[in-house]
Order: structure tokens, then C-alpha cells, then sequence
């Protein structure tokens, strides 16, 4: 269809253990979608995602035993995380992947998969992180 623009997405990310395939790569949505729907399914991994050739605002999400969280970076400079969704008890500890490594999170920034998924699918197709969920500045 003439005129039509397929939404452009730019990511990376491994799914498990693996970090090793940890590259930028620019896809439409639907690809970066299934990568996430594998990570998820999968139950570990960590991806980060952008909009275009815009590297702001970028969201990253970490994935470890089925519990997620995912940090808002506006700028090189500012970045947030997603208040937690109840999921897990605010005081209770995870370990989840970050880019280099691993951290802990408490569970009042701690997501369920399903949320997570819903973010970031929204997130991929335009949405403002503003309009996403409550975000707590870092």
C-alpha cells in the first residue's frame, strides 16, 4: 500500500543465559514482539527497545523466574523503573538480569510477565511511557 510505513523498531537482547547474541538490530514491531514472546516463555532474559533510529526514550526489560521489571531510560541521563504491580511482596528480593550482569530488585518495581509483555508491546507500537504506568525516577 502506497504511503504506508511499517513501524520500525530498534533492540537487542538474549534469551537464558545466553548473552553472547546481545546486538542491535532494527525490525518491525511484530519481530521484536515474537523475541520477547521466546524470552518470555523461556523465563530469563533481558532486551532493550527503541523506537526508530531515536535511541530515547528506550525502555529495557529484565526477565528472571517469571518476574519482570523494566527501566524507562528518557535520556542517557535520566532514567526510571516501573512501580511493581503487587505481583510479589514489596520487601521480597529477586535477582534479575541487567545489561552487564545481574541486580537485585524488590518487589515493589517487580512485574508479572503478562504486565511486562503488555508495556513493552504497547511501548513498541507508539505509546508514551508517560501513559504506560507509574514510574519512579532513579
Amino acid at each position: 500500500m502506497e504511503g504506508h510505513r511499517t513501524a520500525v523498531v530498534d533492540w537487542s537482547g538474549w534469551v537464558g543465559t545466553d548473552r553472547h547474541h546481545h546486538v542491535r538490530t532494527a525490525s518491525d514491531v511484530e519481530t521484536f514482539l515474537r523475541f520477547v514472546g521466546s524470552m518470555t516463555a523461556r523465563g530469563e532474559g533481558y532486551t532493550e527497545v527503541s523506537r526508530g533510529t531515536d535511541p530515547h526514550p528506550m525502555l529495557a526489560l529484565s526477565v528472571a523466574s517469571g518476574r519482570a521489571v523494566i527501566h524507562l531510560f528518557r535520556s542517557p541521563e535520566e532514567s526510571a523503573v516501573l512501580q511493581g504491580d503487587g505481583c510479589v511482596p514489596p520487601r521480597e528480593v529477586a535477582e534479575l538480569p541487567i545489561v552487564e550482569g545481574s541486580s537485585a530488585f524488590t518487589g515493589d518495581v517487580i512485574v508479572t510477565l503478562e504486565r511486562a509483555v503488555d508495556v513493552l508491546t504497547a511501548f513498541a507500537r507508539g505509546a508514551a511511557p508517560e501513559t504506560l504506568g507509574a514510574w519512579d525516577e532513579l
